[in-house]
């Protein structure tokens, strides 16, 4: 009898980064497009483990399309 399932999506399991990082790293290059999409990739990685609303405003303080960005990332 199964009493129980785990389910585990934080990469460990399924590989997810990398799909996430393209979602982010063409957002970020669409709304920020002084970034280009591999450096949004690259920043959205190194920043990785926060919420994308801490790593949008770590990748552009105070960014004029922050809140639209994450609302479209999640």
């Amino acid at each position: 009898m199964i009493k129980g399932l785990l389910f585990d999506f934080d990469g460990t399991l399924i590989d997810t980064m990398h799909h996430f990082k393209e979602i982010a790293g063409k957002i970020i290059n669409e709304y920020y497009s002084e970034i280009s999409f591999e450096r949004a990739c690259e920043l959205y990685f190194e920043t990785s483990g926060l919420p994308f609303e801490k790593q949008i405003e770590m990748i552009k303080p105070n960014g004029k399309y922050n809140i639209i960005a994450v609302k479209r990332f999640e």
